[in-house]
């Protein structure tokens, strides 16, 4: 677990049907975006930021019509207001807070960023598949015990 903060349309980060930032416009974002690189190792939709970051591995992800970060510093809170203000959008903690300047970002939080690594920093869609993955393959090794138990097997 983490603490992400979002850019988004919605009204909250997670209710934002009907207003979400497409994944083409923040693909075309990202191309227009000098201190943007798209990294395909973590999802077509992942890049990293070239900014003057103290997180070790600065990163942004577009994830069901929402872009998102995990423990940004507060010069990445800073490009996160830029884009969102590009997009039209705002930006959320995960309880909906809104962060229009670095001066709402609680000291906690900004404590917390200095901890994040890229490797820890799984993207929300790799940590679906992974659970899911755990799920089916729990479920076909009962599966193989009741029937090796039945002597079906």
């Amino acid at each position: 677990m983490g603490y992400d903060l979002h850019i988004t349309r919605g009204e909250k980060w997670t209710e934002n049907q009907g207003n979400y930032i497409s994944h083409e416009e923040w693909l075309t974002l990202v191309e227009t975006d000098t201190e943007l690189t798209l990294d395909s190792r973590n999802g077509p939709y992942f890049a990293m930021w070239s900014g003057p970051s103290k997180n070790e591995c600065p990163w942004f992800d577009w994830f069901e019509g929402n872009i998102y970060t995990k423990y940004p510093d507060q010069i990445m809170l800073k490009k996160m207001i830029q884009i969102a203000n590009r997009l039209g959008a705002t930006v959320q903690g995960d309880d909906g807070e809104i962060y229009e300047s670095i001066s709402d970002y609680p000291e906690s939080l900004r404590i917390k960023q200095t901890e994040v690594r890229l490797k820890s920093s799984v993207p929300a869609y790799e940590r679906r598949e992974v659970r899911w993955n755990f799920i089916i393959y729990g479920i076909v090794a009962l599966v193989i015990i009741a029937a090796n138990l039945l002597g079906l097997w």
